[in-house]
Parts: C-alpha cells; sequence; structure tokens
C-alpha cells in the first residue's frame, strides 16, 4: 500500500472540481462551496482548493469535512486545501 506521502494530489482526471463542489455542499453543515485549481501554470503542478462557507450554526472543522471527503472520494481527489470563509 503507498503511502499519502506517495499518492498525487494534483488536479484529478475526470472527475470534475463541479462534482467535488456538490459533495462538499450535500454536507449538512455547508452552506455553499466553489472548487478550484490553483497552484502552477502546468496542469501537473496544479492542485485543487475548496472554499466553503459554514451554516450559521454550524462547527464543521476542516478535518471532519477531510474525513467526510475521505469516506467519498480516492485521495487523488480530495482538494489539497480546504479554505473556510
Amino acid at each position: 500500500m503507498k503511502s499519502s506521502a506517495a499518492v498525487s494530489r494534483k488536479v484529478p482526471e475526470g472527475v470534475p472540481p463541479s462534482a467535488i463542489e456538490k459533495l462538499i455542499a450535500a454536507h449538512p453543515d455547508v452552506l455553499r462551496c466553489v472548487v478550484v485549481p490553483a497552484g502552477g501554470r502546468d496542469d501537473d503542478e496544479r492542485t485543487l482548493t475548496a472554499h466553503y462557507v459554514l451554516r450559521p450554526t454550524a462547527t464543521l472543522s476542516a478535518t471532519a469535512l477531510y474525513g467526510y471527503l475521505a469516506q467519498r472520494l480516492g485521495i487523488s481527489e480530495i482538494p489539497v486545501r480546504l479554505r473556510r470563509h
């Protein structure tokens, strides 16, 4: 089994950011979400960043959101950065 350090975290092929956005937005604590490529100019250097807004009474941590995504996506499909706004 590969360690997480050996797994590519570049923008995944075949999984559009909009599909990841829908998955994050489906979490009951998330109000809005957008997933965007970030990083270098070359596709091999680009990674995904998820920007999200919680519902007013929500207390979802980035760690909990990562766990939610890890149960539903492959490691290479999870955004490298989760930014709460």
